[in-house]
């Protein structure tokens, strides 16, 4: 809805009130009042075949100025809305009502023309009240704002009766919202009876609006309204203002319409009747004489009061019986007529619609529902967006996640193509007997790298993977059951964590992470880094054969480290270079390089693997130094979310730190089951 819509309906009104002016009636009241009715005889007909043309040309000079600007759904409205004046204003009454073909005079429109299948749905849902031909319009034109608004309108009744009489809405209340959606802002309100398009309504019966809308205003309140304004009428008549004590403005109307004085008029000539029996002899000419002139007084008296009240009540007579029209309505209406009257049922025909009030009613103009309060019905509204809205975002995280899960299985798939950990081994183990000790070694842990970060795409792909359990599945089915007795202990599981901290910090150009850069300044400050890192490539990089293990190499040399397994740690096995070993590889990791980072060599590190009846647990100690801070936990914060993934419990804390006096414990807890795996495998 635009202003160049109204500016043409405008137009059309003009027209009319031009013939109006020439051609008048006399009311109830004997007021003359403008024909606006071209069914009525006393305009000509070719006046009405006049004014018929004249409209038409206003909205075909609409249609080419829409053609021309690319906004068909403009002209549709307009359209609908001649429809709608054909019907309401009494052209079809009065010129088609006899014939077999009704077309309103806009065959042009539905033959031989590119919206021709739009342009007569429109007309044949308005002629017919047929829903169905805008449903077909819905289907080819999504977007068609007048079919949009008339499904809006005949849903939301639909929706208000269902709510009243308690009947299953939920599918209607999707499609009406959906009409909804599709109407521009002003149109929106509009349908809901409010916004500047649409004019105020005073009377119900003759409602000047020309497309359907949803009045939230029932036909009881109209009533009331009614009443009220009929009452105030009397009031302004008798020159009575409005007073808030009952029985004083009662007494006043009484007074006003001289209802009390004809009474003690004729209370006066019963006296004076009792009077002269007793004390006249009527059969005595003079006597009665006497007695006439003061009853003719009294006669001429009630006569005067009678014609004096009549008079006035005769001023107010239409607002009295309207009033009692109106209560007696209200009073005697029984409750499932109102409810009846909120609905598509019980319609007339458009032959059968002669007045403007019954053509209103044909063309719902405006559809009323039954005691439905329009904020209610837009909280209502309120309610379905937020829903709508939490669903969309719902979706959208889906489609992301959707995306997500197909870009890493792509880079995953890629990956497989172009990484070899086990050929950098082949090379490394070949290296190493050919006497190229050093490069062999660090191929070794090149390939360790290579075998944790596979795992680590891996980790992602689960992560982000529909089935919740994912992580859970994958790191349970990479364990052996307790018996077993190939795969990697847990023992050698640390060593090998405990070798890639060591790799990172004192081999050059390996890892250039802020973490491994303040471990190997923290190092430097304490040790002299030089040695150090000679004394650990020759030891464990330059050396062929070497029985040191790293964790007694590290306890001399760098912090001293205490590592204790409880016997159920002792028993579990992992199938190497699997999803379970490159996980807790990853939880040993991250707790050595913080260690370092944060703590205190004089103090040292505990590393204790315990367990109980329900939970293992991994629990690492240092010495805090409140100097260095506690880093920015990035890699604790998405180590508990892989950990939490892993137990899927929320019984269980699956990452706990502390601070006491200095020193700082983390520790990481698994179901029990997960890890020690009875039977054999």
């Amino acid at each position: 809805m635009n202003e160049l819509i109204i500016a043409a309906v405008r137009k059309m009104e003009e027209v009319r009130n031009q013939m109006g002016k020439e051609y008048t009636w006399e009311n109830i009241n004997g007021t003359k009042m403008e024909c606006e009715d071209y069914s009525k005889k006393r305009i000509p007909v070719e006046i009405v075949k006049d004014n018929k043309q004249k409209i038409l040309k206003i909205l075909d000079d609409f249609y080419l100025e829409s053609i021309k600007n690319n906004r068909i759904d403009d002209f549709a409205i307009l359209y609908a809305i001649y429809c709608n004046i054909y019907i309401k204003w009494g052209f079809y009454t009065r010129l088609d009502k006899d014939i077999t073909e009704h077309y309103f005079s806009l065959e042009k429109y539905i033959n031989n023309n590119e919206w021709a299948n739009y342009f007569k749905n429109i007309l044949c849902g308005v002629r017919d009240q047929d829903y169905t031909y805008f449903e077909a319009i819905i289907k080819e034109r999504p977007q068609s704002p007048i079919a949009n608004l008339y499904l809006f309108v005949k849903s939301a009744t639909d929706f208000c009766y269902g709510l009243v009489t308690k009947s299953k809405i939920s599918s209607i209340e999707d499609k009406m919202w959906s009409y909804y959606e599709w109407l521009d802002p002003d149109l929106k309100k509009y349908a809901l009876g409010e916004g500047k398009y649409y004019n105020q309504v005073s009377n119900l019966a003759a409602d000047e609006n020309f497309l359907p809308y949803v009045n939230f205003k029932s036909v009881r309140e109209f009533l009331n309204e009614y009443v009220v304004g009929y009452y105030e009428n009397i009031l302004d008549n008798l020159g009575i203002d409005k007073i808030e004590d009952d029985n004083k403005v009662f007494n006043q109307i009484v007074d006003k319409l001289q209802i009390n004085k004809p009474m003690e008029t004729i209370k006066a000539l019963a006296d004076i009747s009792a009077k002269i029996k007793n004390e006249y002899n009527l059969n005595n000419i003079d006597d009665f004489k006497k007695s006439m002139p003061y009853v003719l007084s009294l006669y001429q008296k009630l006569i005067d009061d009678i014609s004096n009240g009549y008079d006035i009540f005769n001023k107010n007579y239409f607002s009295f019986r309207f009033i009692i029209e109106k209560l007696n309505c209200l009073a005697t209406t029984p409750e499932e007529v109102w409810i009846q009257n909120s609905n598509f049922e019980n319609e007339i025909s458009l032959d059968e619609a002669d007045c403007l009030v019954e053509r209103n009613a044909y063309l719902h103009i405006p559809v009323t529902p039954y005691n439905i309060a329009k904020e209610y019905f837009i909280q209502i509204y309120k309610t379905f967006t937020e829903k709508k809205e939490k669903e969309e975002a719902k979706q959208k995280l889906i489609e992301l996640n959707k995306q997500r899960i197909e870009i890493m299985d792509y880079y995953a798939h890629s990956w497989r193509h172009i990484s070899y950990p086990q050929t950098v081994k082949d090379v490394a183990d070949e290296l190493i007997n050919e006497g190229k000790i050093s490069l062999g070694n660090k191929l070794h842990c090149v390939y360790d790298s290579e075998t944790t970060l596979q795992n680590g795409i891996k980790l992602v792909q689960y992560m982000i993977s529909e089935n919740k359990d994912e992580i859970k599945n994958h790191f349970e089915e990479s364990i052996y059951r307790i018996n077993a007795t190939a795969g990697m202990d847990i023992k050698s599981l640390i060593e090998r964590s405990l070798n890639i901290v060591m790799f990172k910090i004192f081999m050059q150009g390996v890892d250039n992470s802020t973490k491994i850069d303040s471990c190997k300044k923290l190092l430097q400050n304490k040790k002299d880094f030089e040695v150090l890192s000679q004394n650990y490539f020759d030891t464990f990089i330059g050396n062929k054969k070497n029985d040191t293990l790293i964790i007694e190499w590290f306890n001399n040399n760098v912090y001293s480290l205490k590592v204790c397994l409880c016997n159920d740690w002792q028993v579990v096995r992992l199938i190497e270079n699997d999803f379970a070993q490159a996980q807790l590889t990853q939880i040993f990791v991250e707790f050595f390089t913080n260690a370092i980072m944060h703590g205190d060599s004089e103090n040292g590190i505990e590393l204790n693997l315990t367990s109980d009846d329900k939970i293992m647990r991994i629990n690492m100690k240092n010495s805090f130094n409140e100097e260095r801070g506690n880093g920015s936990q990035k890699g604790i914060k998405t180590l508990k979310n892989i950990l939490d993934k892993i137990n899927m419990s929320p019984y269980i804390n699956s990452l706990n730190k502390e601070e006491n006096n200095n020193i700082f414990s983390i520790t990481a807890s698994f179901a029990k089951g997960i890890i020690y795996k009875k039977g054999w495998r």
